[in-house]
């Protein structure tokens, strides 16, 4: 999802549309002052964001690996790891393994490691990993933003919203059936 149609519902929900019409335009020219609005929301974005892909909606990613000594350095993972989800070895059996700081302890030289990772940081013209509509995350967001300026009681209201939100949002969605019925 685009970063600038989250603003823009951001924008939209505090009544300031001449901001969202600009970040509508794919050329902006923004005043100082707007520029540090943006700035401000992108900051709460990520927040929002980082929140999301640790908490609710987990970003899941796959990347084989080995060590020769036993030890593994996480931080040389192509993401930025939250958790280890598994580990499994070439063959998909699990592995049993140890995290020890930044080291993942484990027997086998190969494996297929599987996890959580934290999103990198978005831009303005940048796009979220995260498939969750744009109005879900403009009220996190808007949350951030109201916690930001010390106004606690439009955060709470706003932090309802995002959390239901969230809850309608990962809520499995199936086919409503309905017994068949004989008339008479």
């Amino acid at each position: 999802m685009e970063v600038n149609l989250i603003l823009t519902a951001v924008c939209e929900m505090l009544e300031k549309d001449t901001l969202a019409a600009k970040l509508k335009l794919d050329e902006r020219t923004l005043t100082d002052a707007e520029s540090a609005e943006v700035a401000l929301f992108s900051k709460c974005l990520n927040f929002v964001l980082n929140e999301m892909a640790t908490e609710y909606c987990p970003l899941i990613f796959k990347e084989e690996i080995s060590s020769s000594d036993g030890q593994f350095d996480l931080t040389s993972l192509s993401k930025t790891i939250a958790y280890v989800k598994s580990l499994k070895s070439k063959n998909g059996n699990e592995l049993k393994y140890k995290i020890y700081g930044d080291k993942l302890s484990f027997f086998e030289g190969n494996a297929v490691i599987e996890y959580c990772y934290v999103p990198e940081e978005v831009s303005v013209d940048g796009e979220t990993e995260l498939t969750v509509p744009a109005r879900v995350i403009a009220y996190g967001v808007l949350r951030e933003y109201y916690l930001l300026k010390d106004m606690p009681t439009e955060a709470s209201f706003f932090e309802e919203r995002f959390k239901n939100s969230l809850v309608v949002f990962a809520r499995k969605k199936s086919e409503i059936q309905i017994p068949k019925r004989i008339w008479k």
